[in-house]
């Protein structure tokens, strides 16, 4: 087993968790344990965080609990990025190669760091995804040690708002921990869910968290599209509320009671919900009105799933279907509505074949995204100097982002198209 410990840390609107683990020599994620908590109320909304101090009191918190279940000091971790502005854009850059010189690992390295360093207004680069690239005009998919005199290498970029990874830094800062690097959601999750032969014929990725549901197109191996619906499995709930119930019965009802599909309640059922009032009745709800409530909001999302992928340019090109994970996909018969509406192949994601015997009982959509982040993550998260000294370490503050340079280009003017609304 690697010796490494990787700890994961995912903040969702409706809970914090953070993981660690290690790899086996077969490539298996081994989880040494987890430790998780609802996120405090208006916190974190969309995926973006909105009260620093909050959050870093709960990341302080669930990482001493970690600490004391692996009997581990930490101090670093990998962290899930998912918020509601994120968005993907293409880039070029172009190279002129000295005449007779190969293309080395340097020239591709000097390429990627100047998209790296673009600057685009108020949005930040979050991630660069190598595409193809042309020598002398003509494609070619890797230059290495190949002799032109012109490289142009294709990207795509995901930006998302300042305030991201601003807010992520003032959170971590606080929390007594750093961070070791930011990783956006479609490649932490896809790691775990999507194989090489999946991403490669075309497959989209389709997460229903709890503020939002993603979704993540690849192509060729590589990202090709992402994006973020500001509806998840929260909205559902708030819908459900109008039966005139508490949030926290609403909850239960979805996860207990709930289906996708109202053609699938084929005996109706009568459910009390207690007022918890004294003097006024339970209030009495059927399965049926449940399933009409849920299905409603979920044609919603999957209709602009819809219009995000002809957006994409790749509708013809998804030969893998779609992989569905998160929360609201363990409702009964998504899997259905969602072929059915997207007229694709849709299955449900699994990290089966990424879990070692003994870690089977976190092959669970709310894992998935940390299960990736330990395939991903290769740095240490253990602290030495903490086991010999017996206590915490003060580290330096570390700008976990990096820097932009001064240059401008405009990649994006396309805030977005849907309205939040409950």
């Amino acid at each position: 087993m690697n010796s490494e410990i990787i700890v994961a840390a995912d903040f969702g609107s409706s809970k914090i968790a953070v993981m660690a683990g290690q790899k086996n020599a077969d490539g298996k994620i081994k989880v040494l344990g987890v430790e998780q908590d609802q996120t405090p109320v208006d916190s974190i909304r969309s995926g973006l965080i909105i009260k620093p101090s909050d959050v870093s009191y709960k990341i302080n918190t669930l990482m001493k609990l970690l600490e004391n279940r692996i009997q581990k000091p930490i101090s670093k971790f990998y962290i899930n990025l998912n918020a509601h502005s994120m968005r993907t854009c293409k880039a070029s850059t172009t190279q002129t190669i000295e005449s007779g010189k190969e293309i080395d690992q340097t020239v591709l390295d000097k390429m990627l760091m100047s998209v790296k360093q673009t600057e685009i207004s108020n949005r930040h680069i979050l991630h660069v995804t190598p595409q193809e690239y042309q020598l002398d005009t003509e494609p070619i998919k890797d230059p290495l040690n190949s002799i032109g005199s012109q490289l142009i290498g294709n990207y795509v970029i995901t930006i998302g708002k300042t305030e991201i990874l601003d807010n992520i830094q003032k959170s971590v800062d606080r929390s007594g921990y750093t961070s070791e690097e930011c990783i956006i959601s479609p490649l932490a999750t896809s790691m775990a869910l999507l194989s090489d032969t999946e991403k490669e014929l075309g497959c989209l990725l389709l997460d229903f968290g709890a503020g939002t549901t993603s979704l993540s197109i690849f192509k060729d191996g590589y990202l090709r599209h992402f994006a973020i619906i500001p509806f998840g499995g929260k909205h559902i709930t708030s819908d459900l509320k109008d039966l005139n119930i508490r949030e926290q019965d609403a909850e239960k009802l979805k996860v207990l009671k709930g289906a996708a599909r109202t053609i699938d309640i084929k005996k109706s059922l009568k459910i009390q919900v207690p007022s918890n009032i004294e003097g006024i009745e339970p209030q009495v709800v059927s399965n049926k009105d449940i399933a009409i409530i849920i299905e409603a909001r979920l044609r919603e999302i999957l209709n602009f799933v819809k219009e995000q992928i002809k957006k994409s340019g790749y509708a013809d090109k998804l030969g893998a279907g779609i992989v569905i994970t998160g929360g609201a996909s363990q409702l009964e018969g998504l899997d259905t509505l969602s072929s059915e509406i997207l007229e694709y192949n849709v299955r449900k994601g699994s990290c089966e074949n990424i879990l070692d015997k003994e870690s089977a009982e976190y092959n669970l959509p709310e894992y998935t995204s940390l299960i990736g982040l330990m395939l991903y993550g290769k740095a240490n998260c253990i602290s030495s100097a903490k086991n010999e000294q017996g206590k915490k370490p003060k580290l330096p503050r570390k700008n976990i982002f990096g820097r932009v340079s001064d240059k401008m280009v405009s990649l994006f003017d396309d805030e977005s198209p849907i309205n939040d609304k409950k």
